[in-house]
């Protein structure tokens, strides 16, 4: 039981039934003011091709996918305290110069338990970003891993691949039974 005085702080003094979905039966109050529109006032909002310019975007407010690695990678390696370029790579990309969000997923090991391995992003064979690192909880334990970062490279072909540095004495690399992936987009007007 609720008393009338609940009842009025729950409703806002509008009716209300029940179906047991609560359905409410009142005003739509938009910004102070009441709204009272038909049945089928809104439907589905249909945009023709086209509609939408460059123009009446605000910067930034999109986004394009311009390039992308989605497979399962062989990679390992025995090198130490080096940045290695792995396979997940998205290849030559044309870039416009504008800001591109970096995102990358997988998962990595290490032969030996303890054995710190760091991942991050490399911009045209450049080690760039590290932006992580994990100590193998056991021999080829798999650990997953994703980041994301933003980069502003200058207008051109670029290549973005994950590369990894092998911590110490034995074999560290991506796990091949998975999927990794590296996606590209560029913030577009």
């Amino acid at each position: 039981m609720i008393s009338s005085g609940a009842f009025q702080d729950v409703t806002n003094g509008y009716e209300r039934r029940t179906d047991g979905l609560w359905l409410h039966t009142g005003r739509l109050i938009v910004r102070g003011g009441p709204v009272d529109l038909p049945d089928g006032a809104i439907g589905t909002a249909e945009l023709a091709d086209g509609a939408v310019t460059t123009a009446k975007l605000a910067t930034n407010a999109a986004q394009q996918l311009i390039g992308q690695y989605q497979a399962v990678p062989t990679f390992t390696t025995t090198t130490v305290g080096v940045w290695t370029v792995t396979t997940v790579s998205t290849g030559s990309i044309a870039c416009s110069g504008a800001r591109c969000r970096i995102v990358c997923s997988g998962t990595a090991f290490h032969s030996v338990a303890g054995t710190q391995v760091t991942l991050g992003l490399m911009v045209d064979a450049v080690a760039t970003y590290s932006m992580l690192a994990f100590a193998a909880p056991g021999v080829n334990y798999v650990v997953p891993f994703c980041f994301e970062v933003y980069h502003v490279p200058a207008a051109g072909n670029h290549t973005f691949a994950l590369m990894l540095n092998n911590g110490a004495t034995g074999t560290a690399g991506l796990f091949g039974n998975v999927f990794h992936t590296l996606f590209v987009s560029e913030e577009k007007r």
